[in-house]
């Protein structure tokens, strides 16, 4: 029993590592926005703030159903998963057992697009992170260049409007949603902990280093 618990063990031991040793260089200058972590039992989005340059970077999104142009958006939700696992419509119970072995064994991706209405950035508490104008412009380019360009692989699947389009990288247990999502403030220019899988390695990496 205890051999077989200790891949566990050992898993979330680099987890509590990965996400306390800092990675990346920090990019700095004025604070240009503030994305925000949003985060579910076990998985990150990012929340960016509907500027027009958001706007105009994905602006051919609207021809599958994203609601851009909706009068009340406030952010951009964005998101990446296993398209398995991500593509299941409905709550966690929904998942089979096919999908959760794919997102430990590889999967391919998707990316999740959708629009936030309202005033959530106002609310207190929120895992905010920082961005310089450069920092902003990075993070926008590395979401884009994930996206395969073509027809989405879903469309309303959480929601009605949003858009689950084909990503280029392979999903898998070391390389999970909450990895990506570090991986991508790192090459922002955002100093992050170098290994994040899980929706705590994310919280205690923010908690460290994402909100200087």
């Amino acid at each position: 029993m205890i051999f077989g618990l200790s891949p566990i063990f050992l898993y979330l031991f680099c987890a509590v590592i990965g996400s306390t040793w800092p990675a990346g260089t920090s990019i700095d200058g004025p604070t240009e926005t503030e994305i925000i972590l949003w985060q579910g039992p076990i998985h990150t989005d990012f929340l960016i703030p509907l500027t027009p340059q958001v706007r105009d970077h994905f602006q051919d999104l609207t021809e599958f159903g994203l609601r851009l142009d909706h009068p009340f958006a406030t952010y951009l939700i964005v998101g990446w998963g296993g398209r398995a696992f991500y593509t299941t419509v409905g709550d966690y119970t929904d998942v089979n057992a096919h999908a959760i072995w794919r997102g430990v064994i590889g999967d391919d991706s998707v990316l999740r697009f959708d629009v936030g209405i309202g005033h959530v950035l106002e609310q207190p508490d929120l895992k905010r992170v920082p961005l310089t104008k450069e920092q902003v412009t990075k993070l926008l380019a590395q979401i884009r260049a994930e996206m395969v360009p073509g027809p989405p692989v879903l469309q309303s699947g959480f929601r009605p409007g949003d858009v689950f389009m084909p990503a280029r990288s392979r999903f898998h247990i070391f390389r999970t949603c909450n990895v990506w999502a570090g991986q991508v403030l790192r090459k922002s220019g955002v100093r992050f902990g170098i290994w994040t899988p899980l929706r705590q390695s994310v919280s205690l990496s923010h908690w460290m280093y994402g909100k200087n």
